[in-house]
């Protein structure tokens, strides 16, 4: 392939990269060709890879904070797997509840297929209860459970210092009150973590 051909595909990226961070997004791609040029700029430290088949400048990158880098990261993969329903910190994140130290690179989803939910590298799979589908909306183009299934997931399955940090922006953020937190972990009480 020639040089120009090249240089077209370079700059048919970079104005790809210009608007998925104008749309406050990292960039999704499902080419292989595309992939293959960007994986080949993530290994020059151009761009980096924070999630298969997701990238970002690497400048950019930078200038995020973890929780944006995680919301970046969550609006690419929901792009690329539109029927996921994140859940967990990801659909905190979403909802814009603060997250202590989330991991940009790990998305939370629910278990559509009825599994038991497991972990992989890069996705954590929750178990999906009766009902559950009833409770997501989409928040920034993203679908996620309810703010209620959110926040109360969290309080169960974080560690107090973390789950606090969501209850406190819950509490500021959406003027919840300390009952309506408690009722929303008491509305799911055989869920691991309740009691």
């Amino acid at each position: 392939m020639s040089r120009g051909y090249w240089r077209v595909v370079q700059d048919e990226v970079n104005e790809a990269l210009d608007a998925s961070e104008q749309r406050g997004m990292c960039l999704c791609v499902k080419s292989d060709r595309t992939k293959r040029l960007l994986d080949r700029r993530a290994k020059a430290g151009d761009v980096v890879a924070p999630f298969p088949h997701v990238y970002a400048r690497a400048s950019y990158w930078r200038s995020l904070s973890p929780a944006t880098q995680a919301l970046h990261v969550a609006r690419a993969v929901a792009a690329l797997h539109p029927a996921w329903v994140f859940c967990g910190t990801s659909a905190a994140i979403v909802h814009g509840l603060q997250v202590s130290e989330p991991d940009p690179s790990v998305v939370h989803a629910l278990d559509t297929r009825g599994g038991k939910g497991r972990r992989s590298k890069y996705v954590v799979r929750h178990r999906m209860r009766p009902g559950d589908d009833e409770k997501t909306e989409v928040v920034s183009g993203v679908k996620v459970t309810s703010l209620e299934r959110t926040i109360a997931d969290c309080l169960r399955t974080l560690s107090l210092p973390a789950g606090l940090a969501v209850a406190d922006s819950a509490l500021r953020d959406y003027g919840l009150s300390r009952e309506d937190l408690a009722n929303f972990v008491q509305a799911q009480p055989h869920a691991r973590g309740s009691r």
